[in-house]
Order: structure tokens, then sequence, then C-alpha cells
């Protein structure tokens, strides 16, 4: 198996070490990387595309902090905006729920092609 290392101020993966188990890399990590120093690096059994550190913690960032931390505004779906470092929702007014009741009646539908 590969276990992913990374360097904790950049959180790039700096080694990708094949090991047996995960836990025999974590009893003697200076054996497979032997510039191992838990000052400066974490390990873990998945790479991670959008690393973030939380707690001391390495995980995946979620869709909200790639675009507020990020500025991946492609992300942002649609009626979404960023306003105070916040992703806000506008919904659409309930009087446009009942524009499809008004114009099909409750027994006709569009047909579907």
């Amino acid at each position: 198996m590969i276990i992913y290392i990374y360097d904790i101020k950049t959180l790039t993966v700096v080694a990708r070490p094949i090991v047996n188990s995960y836990r025999e890399f974590k009893a003697e990590p200076i054996k497979y990387y032997p510039e191992w120093n838990t000052d400066y690096h974490l390990s873990t059994e998945v790479e991670f595309q959008n690393p973030i550190l939380d707690s001391g913690v390495i995980r995946e960032k979620t869709r909200e902090e790639l675009i507020l931390l990020d500025n991946k505004t492609e992300l942002l779906q649609d009626r979404e905006y960023i306003e105070n470092n916040r992703i806000i929702r506008v919904e659409a007014p309930s009087y446009l729920f009942g524009i499809k009741k008004l114009m099909y009646g409750k027994k006709e539908q569009p047909r579907k092609r």
C-alpha cells in the first residue's frame, strides 16, 4: 500500500513510500522515509486533492472552503453569491412555485418528449 507523507506547512505530498500496512509505517516511519520528522510531516492512507489542516488532522476541503479560501467561485451554484466571506443563497420567491400549476392545471402537465 502507498502512504502519503505531507509537509505540514505547505500540505504538499513530499513522499509516497510503499509499505505492507499503515500500522507498520506508524511504528517505524523513519524506516520508510528517512527524513521523517513529526514536527514537519503528516502521514495518511489517502491522497487529498485539496488538503486542509483542521485541529492537527489533515482532510479534504469542503465545497464552501474551496469557494471562500481558494476563491473557486466557479463552484457557486445558481442563486448563490459571496458576501462578507459567507456564501449566501437566494431562495426563489414562493409565488414562482405556483406558476407551473397555473400554466398547466392540476391534471395537465407538459408533455415529455
